[in-house]
């Protein structure tokens, strides 16, 4: 522990109430800071060097919460979290464990366990350990643990929005891995050693407000050799993949590009320099890089310019949107894949859990890093929206950021993301209308082509490895879709996008007719309301008979549609976004 986290803390707001503590830990400098700490708020305190003795303890004197090390002689934390799980008498004690081990195994089990905070030694502060003894303290001891589920409802083949599978108990408690502080002393940390090289920030001033010749571009690219000859790779890369004559200058690749192209590959290879280096993770890393480029191309390709969109904008938020992840990813790698790990048991991106997981919202560390980037001031406000309202289009305030939700979304259902379960679903024609964007259809396969090498050469991946980084998060089945969108929702669609990368799939505006129907594997009908859906799902039910299975996809979580309402046959429904997973689940059949 640093001189930082010794710090004596404050003695205000101790409790009213003598309320006592267990403090288990084998190391006594450790166990005696954080008594002391504890002693100063007026608990009373009660310390162990091993998980035994603090049983032997456990058996004499009631505790209202238990602070455990992992790692100890004779018994460690986790078997005595165990024990005390699986005595009735102890069960409902709140545990925090504060340790030095990152395993996510072992977090991934305390969560298991109920344990109620997860700290890294080399990580908290005695303050903040004391907010979140007080906070635990105030709430009580655990609801008791579920014995035995109730029996299951009577239930349809697949849960729907409108008709949700009962829950059984409330699933495992989300665990504590960082604070607040150190995340911000992290961005702090990151941004004082690094800043935008002087020609990226030229560039991103020039593009971000004018159009751009092709002499500035050029002249401020010549100010950085090493990021001129970076760019002029990635642009013959660029030129040599849509059939133009191979590049040699920087004012052919402007010439032949344009400014606009190659001002966005500058921008991506300044971006990407200042968080080439980090702890972490592999193909994983990348991958979040590729998610990040494709959204900024998605966005330059969807939103239109504008007196109140510069240029370059669209392209600038898009790439940078996702930084706060890459930085965590880097600074804190063991953290990040226990979280990820936990999200993916809780079947939900981790995105929705991040202020529980790491004590602070996406949205405070982007603008953070950002800000302390000087990056344009106009890029802030879209993209701490976005992550305020969990990347939704219809929740979002400004229209950069449903512009931002929207191509976010899309790139999902490319598979350019680092995880399956990250979430898709149609776009609605009122969505791309709020975000002043033009509802286009967008070819999937080549932005995912063109995103994939540009990160692969940045990256520099390794030969070796160059065939998993190309590789989809979930493979494609030669299944056979039948896709009805109806005509509220807009052709830019993720979900479409997903469905052709994890299948066959045709899009329509209507149920397949006569013969059609027995061409397919299965029939989506995809509709913003029950109301929308219930014509289309009649007539697909009408053609496919019993044969042919029907899967409903609706907006409007809070109704349903019944089987009075749908014509002849059986339907399953659900209600959208959906998860990669989910969909890849949805189209593998057996049908």
């Amino acid at each position: 522990m640093t001189a930082a986290q010794v710090t004596s803390p404050p003695t205000s707001s101790s409790p009213a109430t003598a309320h006592t503590i267990l403090v288990v830990d084998d190391a006594a400098f450790c166990r005696e800071l954080v008594t002391a700490a504890l002693k100063a708020r007026n608990y009373e305190v009660l310390g162990a060097g091993d998980g035994r003795a603090a049983l032997d303890l456990l058996a004499k004197k009631s505790v209202d919460l238990a602070i455990l090390d992992y790692e100890m002689p004779r018994m460690t934390g986790m078997e005595l979290l165990k024990a005390m799980r699986a005595d009735p008498k102890l069960q409902r004690i709140p545990v925090v464990m504060l340790t030095d081990t990152t395993n996510k195994e072992i977090v991934l089990q305390a969560g298991r366990l109920r344990v109620t905070s997860y700290m890294l030694k080399s990580k908290f502060s005695l303050p903040d350990l004391l907010a979140r003894v007080e906070r635990i303290i105030q709430a009580g001891p655990l609801e008791p643990p579920v014995a035995h589920p109730p029996p299951p409802v009577a239930a349809a083949p697949h849960p729907t929005a409108a008709h949700p599978a009962p829950a059984v108990d409330s699933g495992p408690v989300v665990p504590h891995l960082l604070t607040r502080d150190v995340v911000v002393k992290a961005v702090l940390e990151i941004t004082k050693a690094k800043s935008l090289p002087g020609a990226v920030a030229d560039i991103i001033q020039v593009t971000t407000k004018t159009d751009a010749s092709v002499a500035e571009v050029s002249s401020i690219l010549k100010q950085d050799p090493v990021l001129a000859s970076r760019v002029l790779h990635l642009a013959s890369s660029a030129a040599y993949a849509t059939g133009k004559p191979r590049l040699m200058t920087i004012e052919d690749a402007v010439r032949n590009l344009g400014s606009k192209m190659v001002h966005e590959l500058a921008t991506t290879a300044g971006i990407f320099e200042i968080f080439r280096e980090g702890k972490a993770d592999g193909l994983k890393l990348l991958h979040c890089w590729q998610h990040a480029v494709g959204t900024a191309v998605i966005m330059s390709r969807i939103v239109p310019r504008s007196d109140v969109t510069p240029p370059g904008l669209p392209y600038l938020i898009g790439l940078c949107h996702d930084l706060a992840e890459i930085l965590m990813r880097q600074q804190f790698p063991a953290e990040y894949a226990a979280a990820s790990d936990f999200a993916q048991q809780c079947g939900k991106p981790l995105s929705s859990l991040f202020a529980s997981v790491f004590g602070v919202g996406l949205d405070e560390i982007a603008a953070e890093l950002l800000q302390n980037l000087k990056l344009p001031p106009a890029m802030f406000e879209p993209i701490a929206d976005f992550w305020r309202h969990q990347g939704k289009p219809a929740a979002t305030e400004c229209a950069l950021a449903r512009s931002l939700a929207i191509a976010n979304s899309f790139a999902h259902g490319l598979q350019l993301c680092s995880s399956r379960q990250e979430l898709v679903g149609p776009t609605s024609q009122n969505d791309c209308r709020l975000a002043c964007i033009s509802p286009v259809a967008l070819n999937g396969a080549e932005i995912r082509s063109e995103v994939i090498m540009t990160t692969s050469m940045l990256a520099k991946i390794a030969a070796d490895k160059e065939k998993e980084a190309m590789e989809p998060l979930l493979p494609s089945r030669m299944t056979r879709i039948w896709y009805v969108r109806h005509n509220s929702l807009a052709v830019l669609d993720p979900l479409e996008a997903a469905l052709k990368m994890l299948c066959q799939c045709q899009t329509h505006d209507r149920a397949p007719k006569g013969n059609e129907a027995t061409e397919v594997n299965a029939i989506i009908v995809a509709a913003a309301t029950t109301e929308a859906a219930v014509p289309l799902l009649a007539e697909a039910r009408e053609t496919a008979g019993e044969r042919v299975p029907v899967i409903v996809l609706l907006g409007d979580h809070d109704h349903g549609i019944t089987h009075g309402q749908s014509g002849h046959g059986k339907f399953t429904q659900r209600g959208y976004p959906l998860t990669l997973a989910q969909v890849a689940e949805m189209t593998a059949g057996p049908f």
